[in-house]
This record gives C-alpha cells, structure tokens and sequence, in this order.
C-alpha cells in the first residue's frame, strides 16, 4: 500500500521508502516497569524509559517513518502483576515524551487521551486482546508492560462520550 492509501496523503517528493507516520491502528508494548516523571532517579531512569518507548514506536512503525503531523489520539494501558503504587498521571509524561520525533513531532498533538493501569489477573478470560497483550499475559513469570495506541485524533463536533459510554 502506498504512502497516499495509507495516510491519504502525499509524501512529496525525496527518497524513496519514506513512510509518514499514521496513527492509524499504530500500537506496541514496551516490556517492563514504567518510569514516573517523579522518580528520585530522574534524569537517568527517565532517559533509559523513554529510549525504551522510542526504540519500541521505531520497531512498530520502521526506521524509515516521519512522524505524524495532525491531530491524535493515544490509549496507554499500563498492566502491572501484584500490586502497584505508581501514579498514572506520573507515568504518563515520559512515555508520550518517549515517542516525540518518532509517532508525532511533539505530544502536543495529543487531543485525547485515555491512560488505565491494569493488574494483569483481572484479563483472565477477556477476549479480543490485541496480540502483544495475549502473548505477554501468556508469559510464565509475567513482568509489567505497557500497551500504547495511537489513533486519528477525535471528531470535535460532539460532544466526547463519558465514561462507562454514558452520555
């Protein structure tokens, strides 16, 4: 599929095999503990985190994507095993950060997003899970992860859907 059917629109000219990236269905996981903007061990651990979260939207999207540059919306799941104390909004920020210049050009373009922590017990027998989440829920001596989707941003002309679908 080219670049044009897939994100409808053109690439211009330039080299070959430059992709733009979409967010259409665009997902990954990133294998291990999230880091929190917070933590006592900032600059290093934050770093490392969010080279995970890049390396990971690298190898979803490929190496010769150009990030996105309209409007997206992202779900972050965060799957612990246990118990966590980590703070969703506190995990957040360096994972959005983590895919800048890779997914989109700047989180700013972020217009909706939907961040849920989830023990990894409470999935047992919930069905169509994306294929990262089956496999790594099927793992024998399960580590947390984290699930990123980057969609098209929403529609503005409604009013957006409450929790629970409520309206």
């Amino acid at each position: 599929m080219s670049v044009q059917e897939r994100t409808g629109r053109r690439t211009g000219g330039g080299a070959g095999g430059i992709r733009l990236a979409h967010p259409r269905g665009c997902e990954f996981v990133v294998d291990g503990e999230p880091i929190s903007k917070q933590n006592p061990n900032r600059a290093g651990s934050k770093r490392r985190w969010q080279e995970r979260v890049n390396a990971a939207a690298r190898g979803a999207l490929g190496e010769a994507c150009v990030p996105y540059g309209g409007e997206l919306s992202v779900l972050v799941i965060y799957f612990y095993v246990g118990q966590t104390d980590r703070d969703l909004d506190n995990i957040a920020k360096p994972i959005l950060d983590g895919m800048n210049d890779v997914v989109y050009h700047d989180d700013r373009q972020i217009s909706h997003l939907v961040l849920r922590k989830t023990e990894q017990a409470m999935m047992s027998g919930v069905t169509d899970l994306p294929v990262e989440v089956v496999t790594r829920l099927g793992r024998r001596g399960r580590e947390s992860f984290v699930y990123v989707r980057i969609e098209d941003g929403p529609d503005h002309r409604g009013w957006p859907v409450a929790l629970g679908g409520r309206k």
